[in-house]
């Protein structure tokens, strides 16, 4: 009897243990995925890519339906109540505000009333930051497509991340407003039932450091 028992409990844990995460992304957000599985990896967990469209995806992982998100901003956290983050940033961000030259000298972000937004759509820091504002609003699949609509006049101002200069398609010409709209810290999420695999995770993360963070997630984006 004691050893049926036994023999229960081994495969039980056997099954916990070789669980595997299905972890949130969009399309966006999935190239991040080969850093965020060797991380969760070190820390002993196996994974699996689960790519939905952003809204979707979040609303899965808040639901139970899928284990987690690989890349958000802070500021869901409000929305999304059942998504617990690693305390450890994956990384800060900066969205700026770039314009044409010819629309004029854009001098601070007391500027911007009255102009026409163009913005990625699906990067929820940015959404949710417009929700409180009456701009009105252009939406695009990319950055690329987004900085065409820049280009062609379309849209009076685009915003995007400020690692956007850093691309080899970037063109110079365009000008930005330095001082950041948003100031943004992401991480990665767990929906509450995995709570209890936080502490291991944040630990890997700590021990990664800001500086090998940083070098592997501009690796994961060339």
């Amino acid at each position: 009897m004691v050893r049926n028992v036994l023999f229960l409990f081994i495969l039980f844990w056997g099954s916990l243990s070789a669980q595997t995460l299905r972890m949130g992304a969009d399309e966006t957000t999935r190239m991040y995925y080969p850093v965020i599985e060797e991380l969760l990896k070190e820390a002993g967990l196996e994974t699996e890519l689960v790519v939905l469209p952003t809204g979707r995806s979040l609303f899965d992982a808040n639901s139970g339906y899928i284990d987690g998100e690989i890349w958000r901003v802070s500021s869901i956290k409000g929305e999304y109540t059942n998504l617990i983050p690693v305390p450890t940033p994956l990384r800060k961000v900066e969205f700026l505000v770039y314009y044409k030259p010819e629309l004029g000298q854009l001098a601070d972000l007391d500027d911007l009333e009255g102009k026409v937004f163009g913005i990625v759509r699906g990067v929820k820091a940015v959404e949710l930051y417009l929700k409180e504002h009456k701009n009105k609003v252009i939406y695009t699949e990319n950055p690329e497509v987004l900085f065409t609509l820049l280009e062609s006049g379309r849209i009076d101002v685009a915003i995007a991340n400020r690692n956007f200069q850093k691309r080899p398609n970037y063109d110079s010409d365009i000008a930005f407003i330095e001082e950041p709209l948003i100031n943004e810290t992401v991480h990665l999420w767990l929906n509450k039932k995995h709570s209890s695999l936080i502490p291991q995770i944040d630990e890997v993360l700590q021990n990664w450091g800001k500086s090998q963070l940083d070098e592997m997630f501009t690796f994961s984006q060339e």
